[in-house]
């Protein structure tokens, strides 16, 4: 599995240079191939971290969202298990613009969380993760267990990772956009680890 995800990576880091309008240069191509191993180091560290015992417990879960950027970008793209950051791949969840936007999922029951991780955009504004409060509610939907905060602002494709207090328990997550008034949210994965 690893050995395929190396391959899947380093591929599309040589597709992302290899387009039909340009020549690579040696530099593009040497800072994809870097980013695309670091991606893979990180994978592999939380791999490694999770010993087996914890999963992504989001995956392909019901979601929501305040508002649906052009009734396209729906929630659910951001839990498919696809974690490409390219807007063209049909995987990010968006809002609209808005006043603190927010993305949240049902886990179906409680569960020990861990940690959260967020794929963010890749081809165009990643400064737009920026100021998002990760909380956890229980069956009452009160989400007022913080799990933490990521200030940003994010860069492109970047994979961020919030750790939850220990034993942190709830069946909901919410990222929330807290500062500004005219933001959107935008996430390509979203991936709940724990038990």
């Amino acid at each position: 599995m690893y050995l395929f995800t190396v391959l899947l990576l380093v591929f599309c880091a040589y597709a992302n240079v290899h387009g039909y309008e340009r020549e690579p240069t040696r530099y593009a191509l040497l800072s994809n191939l870097t980013r695309s191993v670091s991606n893979i180091l990180h994978i592999l560290k939380d791999e490694k971290a999770d010993n087996g015992l914890m999963k992504n417990l989001a995956y392909k879960r019901e979601t929501y969202q305040s508002s649906t950027y052009e009734n396209t970008a729906i929630s659910g793209r951001a839990v498919d298990g696809i974690s490409n950051s390219q807007w063209g791949g049909g995987s990010c969840a968006s809002t609209n613009s808005e006043l603190h936007p927010y993305w949240y999922v049902d886990l179906g029951k409680e569960h020990i969380i861990e940690r959260i991780r967020i794929t963010n955009r890749g081809d165009c504004c990643p400064e737009r993760l920026h100021d998002v409060d990760v909380t956890v509610a229980g069956h009452d939907k009160r989400f007022d267990a913080v799990c933490g905060t990521f200030s940003g602002p994010g860069k492109a494709s970047e994979k961020v990772v919030v750790q939850c207090p220990k034993g942190t328990k709830g069946r909901y997550v919410r990222l929330q956009i807290t500062k500004g008034s005219n933001n959107v949210l935008t996430v390509c994965e979203v991936e709940v680890m724990g038990r």
